[in-house]
């Protein structure tokens, strides 16, 4: 009886040490990259996903948002739809400009966020809200311009933005 009860405690004890333990975050952050390098992008997906939840404020947390933001406006995972990837992707842009503001992506992740807004999902409300944030925050920024022609354009069908090009260069 006793060595049955040692044997269930030795073995309950090396499963909750197998899967308490968990990656180190260069090593998963490496990992991601490399999968990106291959383009293995939903293996990357999955780690950078990994990465995050373990390490939520970890040495690459800023740069781990914005790939999740890119991966998701991709639509590699296949689990989700369109608008759902798309939604997700706004989500993880956003959250890189709120929490990671001075991070040297945070202004294109907020600009990304308004195009996916206004162009993917067509939330013309909230993409106008974004884009005029984005130049509120970052009003030096080289996509202030290009964000100022979404505004003026948002909602026109891209026909009609062609033709209003080609009436005033001529």
């Amino acid at each position: 009886m006793k060595v049955s009860s040692l044997l269930s405690f030795l073995v309950l004890s090396l499963l909750i040490i197998a899967c308490s333990s968990k990656k180190d975050e260069s090593e998963l952050y490496n990992s991601a990259k490399k999968s990106l390098e291959n383009q293995k992008y939903y293996e990357a997906l999955v780690t950078y996903n990994e990465l995050l939840n373990d390490y939520p404020n970890g040495t690459h947390a800023a740069e781990t948002i914005f790939e999740l933001g890119k991966l998701n406006h991709g639509k590699v995972d296949t689990t989700l739809n369109e608008m759902q990837s798309f939604e997700k992707a706004v989500t993880f842009y956003t959250k890189l400009q709120k929490d990671y503001p001075e991070y040297e992506k945070s202004s294109e992740a907020l600009f990304m966020a308004s195009f996916v807004l206004a162009n993917e999902i067509k939330d013309l409300k909230r993409a106008e809200a974004s884009y005029n944030l984005f130049i509120e925050k970052y009003p030096n920024s080289e996509l202030v311009e290009s964000a100022k022609i979404e505004l003026e354009n948002l909602g026109v069908a891209p026909e009609e933005i062609l033709r209003k090009k080609v009436a005033t260069d001529n």
